[in-house]
Parts: C-alpha cells; sequence; structure tokens
C-alpha cells in the first residue's frame, strides 16, 4: 500500500483527461478578478501534474507549484518545458510539504485546487495549511481552496466505483472502495489499479490509500479565521451556485488579514 500519488502518478493524467480543467481555470481567474486588487503572481499549493498553472500562465499569472509527490513534480516540470519560453518564465514547480513549504517571498494569491484541502485531515494540518498559506501572503492577499462539503457527503455517500481508461500505451482500471467515518469527518478511498502496458503485456496490480475530510462552513470559517483570514464568499465549485446538499465541490475564497 503506497502514499497518495506516488504510484498512481505515471496514470493521473490519463485517468483524469475527462477533468475540464479548461473550464475550471476560468473560473478561478474570474473569481480572483472579482477581487478589489486582482492578483498576478500565484503560489499553488498542491500543483498535481501543472495543468491548471499551465493555463492559469497562458492567462498572464505567475505560478509557482508545490506538490509532495516527486512523480507529479517530475510531470508538471516535463509539461512546463514542452511551453514557449515565455510560459517557461511564468511557471515553476518545487516538490514539498503544503504544511511547511517556504517559497521565500511574498505572492498575490494562494490557491489550492482539486481537494488538496481535504487530505489535511486533522485540525492540526489544517491549521499549519492555512498558517503557510496566510505566511506567504501580504494583507489584502487572497486564498482561494477546495474541499469535500460536509452536507452533500452525507446526503448523496461515496459509493464503490469503477473506472477504465486507456491510450496507445496504457490501459487503466481502478477501483475506489470509499469506507466513511463520520466521527471523524473522514472518507477513506481504497484504489486499486490494475495497470497493463499495450499490447497484451503483464497486469501490474498496486494499491493507494486516500484519506478524504469533509468539511462544514462555520468550522473553515474557524479555521481561516484563527489563521489570519476573513472568509469573504463561498460557491459551488465551477457553477459558482450557492453552497447545498448537493454541493460535493466547495470552494472558499478567504483574504488576509
Amino acid at each position: 500500500m503506497s502514499l497518495p500519488f506516488q504510484t498512481s502518478s505515471r496514470v493521473y493524467d490519463l485517468l483524469y483527461g475527462d477533468k475540464n480543467y479548461t473550464a475550471e481555470a476560468d473560473f478561478i481567474h474570474k473569481t480572483l478578478m472579482d477581487a478589489d486588487n486582482p492578483p498576478r503572481q500565484i503560489l499553488e499549493l498542491g500543483s498535481g501534474t501543472g495543468r491548471h498553472a499551465r493555463l492559469l500562465a497562458e492567462k498572464g499569472y505567475t505560478v509557482e507549484g508545490v506538490d509532495s509527490s516527486a512523480g507529479m513534480v517530475e510531470n508538471a516540470l516535463e509539461l512546463r518545458n514542452n511551453q514557449t519560453l515565455e510560459l517557461q518564465d511564468r511557471l515553476n514547480f518545487h516538490e514539498g510539504n503544503v504544511c511547511n513549504f517556504q517559497l521565500g517571498r511574498k505572492v498575490d494569491a494562494v490557491v489550492s485546487l482539486f481537494h488538496v484541502v481535504s487530505y489535511q485531515n486533522t485540525n492540526a494540518e489544517v491549521f499549519a495549511m492555512f498558517k503557510n498559506a496566510r505566511s506567504h501572503l501580504d494583507k489584502g492577499g487572497l486564498f482561494l481552496f477546495d474541499v469535500w462539503y460536509g452536507p452533500a457527503v452525507l446526503t448523496d455517500r461515496p459509493a464503490v466505483r469503477i473506472k477504465r481508461v486507456q491510450d496507445d500505451l496504457l490501459d487503466v482500471k481502478r477501483l475506489c472502495e470509499p469506507i466513511l467515518d463520520v466521527n471523524l469527518c473522514t472518507v477513506e478511498v481504497q484504489y486499486t489499479y490494475l495497470v497493463s502496458e499495450k499490447p497484451g503485456s503483464t497486469v501490474n496490480e498496486y494499491q493507494e490509500t486516500h484519506v478524504m475530510r469533509y468539511f462544514f462552513r462555520p468550522e473553515l470559517e474557524q479555521f481561516l479565521e484563527a489563521s489570519g483570514f476573513r472568509l469573504k464568499t463561498d460557491l459551488e465549485w465551477l457553477t459558482g451556485n450557492p453552497l447545498g446538499t448537493k454541493t460535493f465541490g466547495a470552494c472558499f475564497v478567504a483574504e488576509a488579514v
């Protein structure tokens, strides 16, 4: 059993080939542009394979990404190296922990996408990540993140799912088996991957455990206030609608005070 994304980084982009990164980057851009002082320099906590960062760089942002998975960072740097020199100048990626990585300078905004905050399972981890985000911002800087939203998780509980994807080189099957813990407000997701290289090679099996915490608005507001932020707005991821029992992905925007 391996840690999240230590082995699946190899097939991550294939598994999420149906994810609409363009629409998500547009949503992030619009949300940030609604601020009184729209940011231009971003630190992304949990930057994955760099696809959000690249799209944001295309919109004119300078993005520094950090991720704990060496494989993810390797993929992101490969993506960066395949861009124009202008985009390469606006993109950089680092291996590190989102709770303590230090860029060494301030930025205008910190973003954390695709539920990276939900990977912080304990109160101490959430505080550490939020305080680290605050340390990279001057007063008025923005912190945008999304989480698994508690009311939706408890209304439409996670279920066993199977996903199969393939390209010219790989055939990947992923089994997702969630275990809900209502006392800890977590979902332990057991992933089993069956990966074979074409044509007709031996199937390799490996597993990862992802423990995801779901959150409620009042506790997030308390975490933010204790970390030096003021919650500005909350909205449903991508739609911008108010949060509700069908809002599995909730987006929050806070301002450094």
